[in-house]
């Protein structure tokens, strides 16, 4: 007996889609191998209805992202992908995949990446988290085998 526990069901929608019965909106299940945050963001600039809110957009014709709304962006997209509302997290996590503003302007919330494209989903796999460096622990292959 399940008492008062919903056992949710899932419904395929399409290839590497699944939706939550009852749920609004699909989300493209993880790809082996491939980060969540990556499957995410293009997930969310594939949607068409997000560009139809001006919320956010595609530049140089599909090799930027530009959030045109950040205040709409966190309330409106963020809660459905992301376990945080919060603008500067999700800087964050662009910068930590090398993604690089497009312009020097601090009003401007535009990115690009060498492998981040419309309608490419399989150029994600180029793209990788950038390795974290100790501060001032970098040491030369030679110096730490002499160390030994």
């Amino acid at each position: 007996m399940l008492g008062s526990t919903r056992v949710a069901r899932f419904e395929r929608m399409s290839v590497g889609k699944t939706k939550l019965e009852g749920s609004k909106s699909s989300v493209d299940v993880k790809k082996p191998g491939q980060p969540g945050f990556l499957q995410k963001l293009f997930d969310i600039w594939s949607n068409v209805a997000n560009h139809r809110n001006g919320i956010i957009s595609w530049e140089h014709e599909g090799g930027a992202i530009n959030v045109l709304s950040p205040e709409r962006f966190c309330d409106e997209i963020m809660p459905h992908y992301f376990a945080t509302d919060k603008f500067n997290a999700f800087v964050r996590q662009l910068n930590m995949y090398d993604f690089h503003k497009t312009t020097t302007n601090k009003m401007d919330h535009s990115w690009q990446h060498q492998w981040f494209k419309k309608d490419r989903p399989d150029l994600l796999v180029h793209i990788e988290r950038k390795k974290s460096v100790k501060k001032g622990v970098v040491r030369s292959a030679s110096a730490r085998n002499r160390s030994r």
